[in-house]
């Protein structure tokens, strides 16, 4: 931790929340380097995040339910933390380069609400690639090669059912989320947009139906070729952070022939086995001001529905196509029609 090449400790605390570096000494003792406040940490891992030379800490912190970055001086001791919440306890975190772009990626485990893909920008700063939803409970999650295809696969635990899931890299990736909310062509009309969550269980019984009618202006053109080249992404945003996101690939062969289709005003996609991301089915049809719609429907185990019930709001949806400024969206502010634990939903502002 301070590059001095002898082997140090790095602990964290949970009752008083601070992660310390036990410095080694070079003959089996250590001495304890300035501590760090953070939150409540139940695991942590070393790596170099931001591509400094130094040590910094990856932290899942179950009863704060939050994750943190902790960036390392080079010296043992740390000079900024940066907090990331999270939907349920946190229970583990992992650090490897998932993407192949010679970076730290990051996991975290969160109790009942599923795996959660951080992507690296190169400079420390992390970005939700996608959720992987679990069976009832994510536990642990490990990145290991399994397949010595040279890429890091998933290792997954599930401390309910004892079950262990087990998922090889090198499908494709999903397209990221900003992390906040964009600037996007929204319905002309007040409540022609709706939302509709259902969270489901057992878990093959989510859904999330989104609806975008009387759209702005929007070209076939602008849609792009999501049959050969573009991804499109779902992106549900809560008090202006992100907390789901699902992702239909471009191209691919869906159960009765191509995953997406030309249609005579736009594209339409196809998927009843929802693979791999949770994508069902999508219309994209063109229009005038007023006349142009969209469809997004996703279901099943492969992504996690946001636990709004209670939520002060807003909630924003926005769907983006990769290689593009262009984006669709609405915004869905409180009170809203329908908030409980099973289910969410709600007409546009």
């Amino acid at each position: 931790m301070d590059n001095d090449g002898i082997t140090d400790l790095v602990v964290g605390s949970r009752d008083d929340g601070r992660v310390v570096t036990m410095l080694g000494n070079g003959d089996g003792t250590f001495s304890a380097a300035m501590p760090r406040a953070v939150d409540s940490i139940w695991q942590l891992v070393a790596g170099d995040v931001n591509g400094d030379g130094n040590l910094d800490v990856a932290s899942a912190n179950r009863f704060d339910h939050t994750a943190a970055i902790v960036i390392g001086a080079g010296d043992g001791t740390f000079e900024s933390t940066r907090v990331v919440a999270q939907p349920g306890q946190t229970l583990s975190t992992d650090l490897g380069d998932l993407d192949g772009d010679d970076d730290l990626d990051w996991i975290v485990s969160n109790a009942g609400a599923g795996w959660n893909l951080y992507v690296n920008d190169g400079e420390g700063n992390f970005f939700l690639l996608e959720t992987q939803a679990p069976p009832e409970v994510a536990c642990c999650a490990a990145l290991v090669d399994l397949d010595n295809d040279g890429d890091l696969d998933l290792a997954l635990s599930d401390e309910s059912v004892d079950d262990v899931i087990l998922k090889l890299n090198g499908a494709v990736s999903p397209l990221p989320c900003p992390p906040s909310p964009s600037v996007c062509r929204t319905p002309t009309e007040s409540g022609r947009a709706a939302l509709q969550i259902s969270h489901g269980v057992p878990a093959h019984r989510r859904k999330v139906i989104w609806k975008w009618i009387a759209g702005a202006a929007t070209t076939t053109a602008e849609y792009g070729t999501p049959s050969t080249t573009d991804h499109y992404t779902l992106c549900l945003y809560e008090g202006g952070a992100l907390v789901s996101s699902v992702t239909a690939p471009a191209g691919g062969q869906c159960p009765g022939g191509a995953c997406w289709q030309g249609t005579s005003k736009g594209h339409q996609y196809r998927d009843r086995d929802t693979d791999p991301f949770g994508a069902e089915k999508i219309l994209l049809k063109s229009g005038s001001d007023g006349r142009a719609k969209i469809l997004f429907r996703a279901r099943g185990v492969h992504f996690q529905t946001p636990d709004l019930h209670g939520s002060p709001g807003p909630v924003d949806v926005q769907l983006f196509r990769s290689g593009s400024p262009i984006c669709w969206g609405a915004r869905y502010s409180a009170p809203f029609i329908k908030d409980d634990m099973v289910s969410f939903k709600d007409r546009a502002d």
